[in-house]
């Protein structure tokens, strides 16, 4: 799959709404976390499915080794770290929130027994809905693709409707201001049931790319123009939402993952966008936007009053070390656990997955 640099770029751009948002600079730059969902979804299945076209199947144990050695190594670090920064401040972490991080479980933690926040692993329950992701979906893949990339397509396309439609009645059963009741916020914004489709329709995106290609001029036009309503979509909610606006009227979660799927899909073509997210820093920042996501919060609260470029410029600084000394090594690892698809472009966008 070409233009790995967009795909990067997209990361970068996703990071930066999200050091945004945790810096009190926009109040709905969390939808960068919708972007990274989108862009697993995407990439995810395409892998998927191109390893079985070429194979007859799809090697589970090898998917979640790698998957394993990508994403372990830099959330044990920043683990340690939290718990390090926490018993500095004197806010030392409760050992079932450890657990539940180290388990990829924290979204079940906050979503479904509304323990919120986490200390410094708040910010981990994204991750879990990765993970519970990377668990979940290959072995449905599996059995859909007796079907093939059309079976794959209506498993997305169900998950994707599900998720919005318990939103949807969650919300209705539980009126008012969403911040005075967590079981309601909790619930929506952060538990797997209510949340999934922001993936599935990346899912969805990526098993329809390959069943129907759609080349030309004309095509990437399109794509390009629903890219750029959906940014402009995802602009509006960085400066003028918050998690609250989007949990009272849970069609905007749709909204919101709609946007950022379409602005993956674009970024994943020939198009001016794509372009433009190859530009260097953005790609820069794309490569160490795992770490970056995990680290930033720590370093934000340890060094407490000190200018937002300063705290910027130390998370960087740190996830930069842990990619090039702590998670490289692990990755070096993953041709043990490959089968041929590693020459698959789309295959080295999720190698650098953040």
């Amino acid at each position: 799959m070409p233009h790995l640099r967009a795909l990067d770029g997209l990361r970068g751009l996703s990071i930066l709404a999200v050091l945004a948002y945790h810096s009190g600079l926009l109040s709905g730059g969390f939808v960068g976390v919708d972007l990274f969902f989108a862009l697993s979804g995407f990439l995810i299945t395409r892998l998927l499915i191109t390893e079985h076209d070429r194979h007859g199947d799809i090697r589970l144990l090898g998917f979640w080794a790698r998957r394993a050695l990508r994403l372990g190594p830099a959330l044990v670090a920043a683990v340690l770290l939290a718990i390090a920064v926490s018993r500095a401040i004197g806010m030392p972490l409760e050992p079932a929130w450890i657990l539940a991080t180290l388990l990829y479980a924290s979204n079940l933690l906050i979503g479904y027994a509304h323990v919120y926040p986490i200390g410094l692993l708040s910010h981990t329950w994204s991750l879990g809905m990765e993970e519970q992701f990377y668990l979940l979906w290959p072995p449905l893949v599996v059995l859909a693709m007796r079907w093939g990339a059309r079976g794959v397509c209506g498993a997305a396309a169900l998950l994707s409707i599900v998720p919005a439609l318990l939103r949807s009645a969650w919300v209705a059963a539980h009126p008012g201001n969403p911040y005075a009741d967590p079981e309601l916020w909790t619930r929506v914004y952060f538990a797997p049931d209510m949340r999934f489709d922001a993936i599935a329709l990346g899912c969805l995106a990526g098993a329809a790319s390959l069943l129907f290609p759609a080349p030309g001029r004309t095509a990437d036009r399109v794509a390009t123009g629903a890219a750029l309503l959906g940014l402009g979509w995802l602009g509006h909610v960085c400066v003028s939402a918050d998690i609250g606006t989007l949990v009272s009227q849970p069609l905007l979660f749709s909204l919101t993952s709609l946007a950022a799927t379409a602005t993956v899909v674009a970024a994943a073509r020939e198009t001016a966008l794509a372009r433009a997210l190859g530009w260097a820093p953005l790609v820069g920042l794309g490569k160490i936007s795992y770490g970056l996501y995990l680290y930033h919060v720590i370093v934000f609260v340890g060094l407490g009053d000190e200018p937002v470029g300063v705290r910027w410029a130390v998370a960087i600084a740190l996830a930069s070390a842990s990619w090039w000394l702590w998670e490289r090594p692990f990755l070096r690892l993953k041709p043990r656990f490959e089968r041929g698809v590693r020459g698959v472009a789309a295959a080295a966008a999720v190698d650098r997955e953040g």
